[in-house]
């Protein structure tokens, strides 16, 4: 099964600003409940907070494929293939609700489909895009009022929103193979991997 720890390795050699983002994100975090309430911020501002410019090229798949590759012994191509058409379809709904290259709504994406995963949801469908927005738009208002991917730039902020997408689809299409197949080691396991993708970026389920 697929490991957390080889998405996390190919995802911070490439993206220097990963690991400053977190740390912000953790500060701001820890911040005094007491402290004063933060200067309301216009969507624009949400929206320069969390989105990108594109590069109209994909900056990860080959990496992730690359490594994936190499550690299962699968064709590089045709994974590259594969997580090329997740960010694809991704992208497209995104862009239809309005939010393309939006790394917040990415992030929301990847916890609510991890979280489905590991509390093994079953019968319903993954957490529909409405109620992604909702969420999506508290971590840009959060974004904008602390700045916790200022110091990203729009190319490190691909990689990440690259990264987010993959990682949150596929594991949730493992996750889908195994219960097709009734597999409950596999279950196990997937769910493990839920739960370190989750821990990957604070969170503790």
């Amino acid at each position: 099964m697929l490991s957390n720890r080889i998405w996390d390795s190919i995802y911070q050699q490439s993206s220097p600003g990963y690991a400053e983002a977190k740390r912000k994100l953790v500060d701001s975090q820890s911040r005094s409940s007491g402290q004063a309430s933060a200067v309301p911020v216009t969507p624009t501002q949400m929206n320069k907070a969390v989105q990108f410019k594109s590069t109209g090229t994909r900056m990860m798949t080959q990496k992730f494929a690359d490594g994936l590759g190499a550690k299962f012994k699968q064709d590089k191509t045709a994974l590259n293939q594969m997580l090329s058409a997740i960010l694809d379809k991704y992208d497209v709904e995104a862009a239809r609700q309005g939010y393309s290259n939006d790394l917040a709504l990415a992030l929301v994406s990847y916890i609510g489909l991890n979280s489905r995963v590991y509390s093994e949801t079953k019968g319903q469908q993954a957490l529909p895009f409405d109620q992604n927005v909702e969420l999506r738009n508290a971590i840009a208002e959060y974004a904008a009022q602390n700045g916790i991917f200022d110091s990203m730039t729009p190319r490190h902020r691909q990689e990440m929103y690259e990264a987010l997408v993959m990682v949150g689809v596929f594991t949730h299409l493992l996750y889908e193979t195994a219960q097709t197949k009734n597999d409950p080691e596999s279950l196990k396991l997937i769910k493990n991997m839920a739960k370190q993708n989750l821990k990957s970026i604070g969170i503790t389920p």
